[in-house]
């Protein structure tokens, strides 16, 4: 890689580290409206933040970060049509959401190895 992609790619990492508490936020908020409203435009707006920070946090090479928002998104996806059987669902993504919270909180964060 040259040395301006680095440069570059490096500032846009560290761009990434700085806002991931606010995108962090911004999802727990979607998804208190999802489990509030228990509509299918809540429901879509949660999976498309979450498949925006996946995406973006593959592209950056964290990884480790891409994949546990891979399996919130795969989880919403397999009820996004059935929003009546969004409950039996609730716990789970709790549970990777808070998981995730609670880990981006440790220096270094695992998640951005």
């Amino acid at each position: 890689m040259n040395s301006k992609l680095e440069q570059t790619l490096v500032r846009f990492r560290l761009s990434f580290v700085a806002e991931l508490d606010g995108k962090l936020a911004l999802i727990v908020k979607y998804w208190s409206e999802v489990k509030t409203a228990k509509s299918m435009v809540a429901i879509k707006q949660f999976r498309f933040e979450i498949h925006s920070l996946r995406g973006s946090s593959a592209s950056l090479g964290f990884l480790i970060l891409s994949k546990k928002l891979g399996i919130i998104e795969e989880k919403v996806v397999s009820y996004e049509e059935q929003i009546n059987s969004l409950e039996s669902i609730i716990t789970f993504i709790e549970t990777d959401i808070n998981s995730i919270i609670e880990v981006s909180k440790i220096n270094p964060n695992p998640l951005l190895a």
